[in-house]
């Protein structure tokens, strides 16, 4: 029975080694391998869109505006206690033709 001599790499695969000296600097050049690779380990990035980065602009923008506007909704009691405050009847049951609609759909 005869058993060559051979180096198991998981780059190169089984090879045949002809003299110690090739073993030794195949054994380096693994080490060298391993070295590099745990020196400079990958870096994870994350670059978003233009689209990303608007649609976040927008989602702080919404959510620092105060959700009730104080201001209208003094001016629109101020109408309504001093009695001038009219509905305009066309406007509101266009909105309403206009909300069921949506909701079919």
């Amino acid at each position: 029975m005869k058993i060559d001599n051979l180096i198991q790499s998981p780059q190169a695969g089984t090879r045949p080694v002809k003299d110690a000296g090739q073993a030794e600097q195949v054994a380096q050049q693994q080490v060298r391998r391993k070295e590099q690779q745990q020196e400079a380990p990958p870096e994870d990035k994350v670059e978003l869109s233009s689209r990303a980065k608007d649609l976040q602009r927008a989602v702080e923008i919404v959510r620092a505006t105060p959700e009730v506007r104080a201001d209208k909704v003094a001016a629109l009691k101020e109408k309504v206690d001093s009695g001038t405050y009219e509905v305009d009847s066309k406007q509101v049951a266009s909105k309403m033709i206009v909300d069921s609609l949506s909701k079919l759909t």
